[in-house]
């Protein structure tokens, strides 16, 4: 009878994965077919952005979800000024189509991009990005 119970519970488990790991390849292709994929996590930084513009000068960081989930990224980059405008799945075409929202827009006077892996595990070359 436990027997039973496990080998029911482990093809559930079993569907599980295999339906998630299909999910997320359909997002991720999604996402790498639309620059404009991500216009929500842009408008977000902007309607932060209209009630207080960070002053010009700063360090923005911009990229994956890697800079996205670097909650700690101001004190661990003190005491240099950073704009953290990460979004999580983002690919090098989605940070170049949103440059202007999310990099030039600040006045920066550096840059910090940390994007590719998105890319590479949808099937680009290192030469396509």
């Amino acid at each position: 009878m436990v027997k039973r119970i496990l080998i029911g519970l482990s093809a559930i488990l079993l569907l599980g994965g295999v339906v998630a790991a299909a999910v997320f390849l359909r997002w991720q292709s999604q996402a790498a077919s639309d620059p404009a994929f991500f216009e929500s996590a842009i408008v977000a930084f902007e309607e932060t952005d209209s009630l207080g513009m960070p002053p010009p000068g700063g360090i923005v960081f911009t990229g994956s979800s890697s800079i996205r989930f670097w909650n700690t990224l101001a004190e661990d980059m003190a005491p240099l000024p950073v704009i953290r405008r990460g979004f999580g799945g983002a690919h090098m075409t989605h940070v170049i189509h949103n440059a202007r929202r999310v990099i030039t827009a600040y006045a920066p006077r550096a840059i910090v991009v940390f994007v590719g892996g998105n890319d590479l595990a949808s099937g680009k070359s290192v030469e396509t990005i």
